[in-house]
Parts: C-alpha cells; sequence; structure tokens
C-alpha cells in the first residue's frame, strides 16, 4: 500500500536517520541537502515522528505534514490516473 503521509521538517539539532528508522509507521526518510526530511509512511505518523524528536530533544522545524487524497490513494494503488 502506498505511504499516506509524509511529515516534512528541519531538525533543530543533530539527528540521524536511524533515529527514525524504527518509529511506528515510517516506510521511508528522505534528507534533502537543504537538511530538511521527508519522512513518509502511515497510520498517527505525525505523532510517532514528533514524540520520537522530542525524545531525543529535537525539535521540528517548519513542520509541515500532508495526508495524501483519494485522487493520490488511488493512483499509487493502480497506477493509472481517473
Amino acid at each position: 500500500m502506498a505511504a499516506g503521509v509524509t511529515v516534512t521538517f528541519r531538525p533543530s539539532a543533530p539527528l540521524a536517520e536511524a533515529d527514525l528508522a524504527g518509529v511506528p509507521g515510517v516506510d521511508a526518510i528522505t534528507v534533502g541537502d537543504d537538511g530538511i526530511w521527508d519522512v513518509t509512511g502511515r497510520g498517527n505518523l505525525a505523532h510517532e515522528v514528533t514524540r520520537a524528536l522530542a525524545a531525543r530533544d529535537v525539535v521540528p522545524l517548519s513542520l509541515n505534514i500532508v495526508q495524501a487524497d483519494l485522487e493520490s490513494a488511488f493512483v499509487a494503488l493502480t497506477g493509472k490516473e481517473s
């Protein structure tokens, strides 16, 4: 199933991808050259990611949470646009 949530942020302190790899619901982590993290997954991802960050005393700056819409989910599942 396609990822339904993307959490984007810039960490306030150093962070390793391994710090979030085991977080429930995380499917993929991408760190851009600009230091912006994109964490995609499912379920209550925003809560789980921010909880993991708080446990490491990291504040998610410029936090943005995007939930996939129904059309995006359909395309991801079928490979066809409606």
